[in-house]
């Protein structure tokens, strides 16, 4: 994901992104294991995520989701990169949130623990351009 995002920002790179942006669509999650494996092991932790029912214990999945991803530590790497082109992260959208169990988390190697987790949406970044 980071060198597809240097490329764009890159003046070399043709086609160079032109114009202003309000959010970047990255698609499924599971396309991120990285991505994929931090939703799933941090909803596991999160006391607010009821692993059994396999749903937040107060918000809508989405809503959830979305809060769990907009992670400072997580994005950084992403967020230097969209820096470079003017544009910071305000927030994350998802839609169409999967849950299941450890086993369908994309290259997961950790503690296969009971229960159902989020591992994959489709998500999107919101940006803002200063």
């Amino acid at each position: 994901m980071v060198s597809v995002l240097n490329a764009a920002f890159s003046i070399d790179a043709a086609p160079r992104l032109t114009g202003t942006y309000s959010s970047l669509f990255i698609g499924r999650l599971v396309d991120y294991p990285w991505l994929s494996q931090y939703l799933a092991t941090a909803a596991y932790r999160d006391g607010g995520w009821n692993a059994k029912k396999g749903r937040p214990a107060a918000l809508d999945i989405n809503r959830y989701v979305a809060q769990v991803l907009f992670n400072k530590e997580l994005l950084a790497p992403v967020a230097a990169v969209l820096a470079t082109g003017g544009y910071r992260i305000t927030g994350v959208s998802v839609e169409k949130v999967l849950v299941g169990g450890f086993r369908e988390v994309p290259s997961y190697q950790g503690k296969m623990a009971p229960g159902r987790v989020p591992y994959d949406a489709q998500a999107w970044f919101r940006l803002d351009h200063h």
